[in-house]
């Protein structure tokens, strides 16, 4: 069960992340097509579906690579599972199976996603300019990491000590570096492992030999210690 459900919650971070991803892709395509092409280049259309390792996909489909067909292909099209409207739809539907186990923040963040995703397919492509479907792709998984951030804090009981140390920025980068390596967080991992190590120790002394089980603890501190 466990295992299921760290699952889903990986691939909702996947799928995000990648749709993210494309949505940056789109721009920049979108930016280099306003600058002055040399005779005999590629098509900067062309090398965007070769970045997104979806060119056969696009060719058996739409043929030629024409703008219009690869914003709608990268965005909309549900036949292509690297889509935009695919990534975020498989992201919502992996939180739907494990609600339970989201905050409502995070929920939420998925779920107006997938909602104000369903309104834009409802809307005439053509009124559509790729700048606003960009941005609003990349809002919304800014969104969700931010959801996730706050999230980790959260679950930890460990919002105002993460404030008192850090200050009001809260970035993933510090957030790991509070729960796993900070020794004034009582609950990181190096605080953990540190007091694991002691009693470990404090048992040896009291039996009079060492086990395999203080070994791995010294190891582990170790290996938390020299983390980046």
């Amino acid at each position: 069960m466990l295992s299921r459900t760290a699952d889903n919650l990986y691939w909702i971070a996947r799928y995000m992340e990648r749709a993210d991803t494309v949505a940056r892709l789109l721009e920049v395509g979108s930016r280099i097509s306003l600058l002055p092409s040399a005779h005999g280049y590629r098509s900067e259309w062309d090398s965007l579906l070769q970045a997104t390792g979806m060119s056969d996909a696009f060719a058996r489909k739409y043929g030629d690579p024409v703008q219009r067909n690869i914003e709608n292909f990268l965005f909309f099209d549900r036949d292509n599972p690297s889509s935009i409207a695919s990534c975020i739809t498989a992201a919502r539907e992996n939180g739907r199976i494990v609600r339970t186990a989201l905050t409502t923040q995070v929920w939420d963040a998925l779920n107006t996603a997938f909602q104000e995703l369903r309104q834009l397919e409802r809307e005439d492509r053509a009124t559509l300019e790729l700048s606003r479907l960009t941005d609003w792709t990349m809002r919304h998984a800014a969104m969700l990491r931010g959801a996730i951030d706050a999230t980790l804090l959260r679950a930890m009981g460990a919002q105002r000590a993460f404030h008192w140390a850090y200050g009001g920025d809260v970035t993933a980068m510090k957030i790991a570096d509070f729960l796993i390596r900070n020794p004034q967080s009582p609950r990181s991992l190096a605080t953990c492992t540190a007091g694991l190590t002691n009693h470990l120790g404090r048992v040896a002394k009291a039996y009079g030999r060492e086990t395999d089980a203080q070994d791995k603890a010294r190891s582990l501190a170790a290996e938390i210690e020299v983390a980046t």
